[in-house]
């Protein structure tokens, strides 16, 4: 998507923000033709990934999006209870590294 660039009074305009300018409109381009074809974007997001959602009313669980891991114990988690999470996404990575991994 499209940014906003605020320059400050004492901030020159020099090339780097011409460059970049070009760059954002090239990917968005790119966005949106892969999106006309049906296809995923092949450009990552930029910005953090949302790892895991804290549900503070009815239900109140947390629930890590990488590995679909869920805990119900959301007071345990904000304390700082992560096994559950921590070791599901253990068993995820060996489990994608064993297939990689020759025969003996």
């Amino acid at each position: 998507m499209a940014g906003i660039h605020i320059i400050a009074p004492d901030e020159q305009i020099g090339p780097q923000w011409l460059e970049q300018m070009l760059e954002d409109r090239a990917t968005y381009a790119e966005e949106a033709k892969a999106t006309a074809k049906g296809k995923k974007s092949v450009v990552a997001a930029v910005g953090p990934e949302v790892v895991r959602v804290y549900q503070f009313d009815g239900q109140r669980h947390v629930r890590d999006l990488r590995t679909k891991v869920r805990n119900n114990n959301l007071a345990a988690v904000l304390e700082g209870d992560l096994d559950d999470f921590i070791l599901a996404y253990l068993r995820e990575t060996e489990a994608e590294t064993a297939w990689d991994e020759p025969l003996a």
